[in-house]
């Protein structure tokens, strides 16, 4: 009920800021269609959806009244006018033509026949018919993401509700879904991808081998026309997936002597991807380098001389802690002279700084059984190596929070893993967070010291 009001809430406002009640019929189809595709799923499945999606649409809808009041547009930020442009006033006929003239091509594609099919009704262009997708894609995740934690969790309701709220209320995904980028596309994708691993590896059957192999073509093939440089983290999660595989019990010297052939014959098939991703990476840090050391102000400077400027090992661990302390200081983003892109950033920032201590300590644990070989501890062990080296790939090339949120489903279901109920994790939750916290005070104690002092 709850998620139907917030629905007919984030209709009202995009149908009140847009002057038209076309919004309506494309927010009816989408839900009727998740939810369909959800039903057979589960209902904390069906329950994720609705809800992540309905946020999405009163975020949107709250997003485009404010930057409409502020800054007479519905929409502000470069990438989504840049989209919202390359989907409107062209007619691309296929991919490649849409690859030689702007990024994220699969999703131009996409939102290009939906504005079509708008247009075919009889209605006014506007940002709200591609927003509406990315909500609805956004939507789709959240269900997926909860039927890959069922692999984990089983059936356990507390936290397939729990994990279903995180998801619905993370600002990363509101940013994706009530703004005109691509971003809900790799969102998708990615979270397709996880599903494929964890299923296989909870369950190791041919089918689910079969599953994993057409996901795998289908994700790398969207990767070649939505984020290029996203096909190499595609290879190295196969290697992950082999390694996660020899992580339980039944591992013998068969399966590892599996592991080594196969692993090297993915890193044969995608060794120019290799090649051109190290290359990729190196041009990366060199640009950050240049950009950052231009830059001022406070916070500009710390990310500079803490992060940028530091040996790639050092980068990765001080780089991690800022992308989970982001912006800084934590309320930087709360300006009524910002656009509607950093509000959601900046409750998002304040949102994954509390919820750290948690991941750190899923991973933790994950990791622990898989040391363990205990039983099930394949998929959790995958689930932590791809939080990691995500997160590692994106300090090392752009140390933008955006590109992280792709990978999130896989913190999210690792943030739920720790059980509150048994005293010693208890224990440890209570220490990663006092660690956590006290960091967090302590590097906003350094800004305000820096700034005003």
């Amino acid at each position: 009920m709850a998620a139907i009001l917030l629905m007919l809430l984030g209709a009202l406002l995009i149908v009140l800021i847009n002057q038209s009640v076309a919004p309506l019929l494309f927010l009816t189809f989408y839900g009727v269609l998740g939810l369909t595709l959800c039903r057979y799923l589960g209902k904390h499945e069906q329950r994720a959806f609705e809800l992540s999606f309905a946020l999405c649409v009163v975020v949107a809808g709250l997003s485009q009244i404010y930057a409409q009041m502020m800054f007479d547009r519905v929409q502000t930020s470069y990438d989504a006018i840049h989209f919202y442009v390359s989907s409107t006033e062209f007619l691309w006929d296929t991919l490649t033509d849409i690859k030689k003239n702007t990024v994220g091509s699969l999703a131009v594609f996409v939102w290009n026949r939906l504005y079509m099919l708008n247009r075919t009704l009889g209605f006014e262009d506007a940002p709200w018919v591609g927003v509406l997708f990315n909500s609805f894609l956004v939507g789709l995740s959240a269900g997926l993401t909860i039927r890959t934690a069922r692999y984990v969790f089983g059936s356990d309701a507390r936290r397939l509700t729990l994990l279903g709220s995180l998801f619905a209320t993370c600002g990363m995904f509101w940013l994706f879904g009530a703004v005109h980028i691509r971003d809900s596309f790799t969102l998708f994708t990615h979270t397709l991808l996880l599903y494929g691993f964890v299923r296989a590896l909870a369950l190791p059957q041919m089918s689910n081998g079969i599953w994993l192999s057409i996901i795998l073509v289908s994700v790398t093939s969207a990767a070649l026309f939505l984020r290029e440089q996203g096909v190499f983290l595609i290879a190295v999660f196969c290697v992950l997936g082999l390694v996660s595989w020899n992580c339980d019990k039944k591992s013998s010297s068969i399966k590892i002597f599996i592991v080594w052939i196969v692993g090297f014959i993915v890193i044969f098939i995608f060794r120019d991807t290799v090649v051109s991703y190290q290359e990729f990476v190196w041009r990366k840090i060199i640009s950050l380098r240049m950009h950052y050391k231009e830059i001022e102000g406070i916070s500009k400077g710390l990310k500079f001389s803490w992060v940028v400027d530091q040996p790639l090992l050092i980068r990765l661990l001080t780089g991690s802690v800022y992308m989970h302390v982001y912006p800084i200081p934590l309320w930087a983003y709360f300006n009524p002279l910002f656009v509607e892109y950093y509000w959601i950033s900046g409750y998002h920032g304040l949102y994954f700084a509390a919820l750290t201590p948690f991941g750190v300590a899923g991973i933790y644990t994950a990791l622990k059984r898989a040391i363990r070989r205990e039983l099930g501890a394949a998929p959790l062990c995958f689930l932590a190596l791809f939080t990691i080296v995500s997160l590692f790939s994106v300090v090392m090339t752009s140390l933008e929070t955006r590109h992280l949120g792709q990978f999130l489903p896989a913190f999210l279901i690792l943030s739920v893993l720790p059980d509150g109920g048994d005293p010693r994790i208890r224990s440890q939750l209570k220490f990663c967070c006092v660690i956590w916290y006290s960091a967090v005070v302590s590097i906003h104690v350094l800004y305000v010291v820096v700034k005003y002092f």
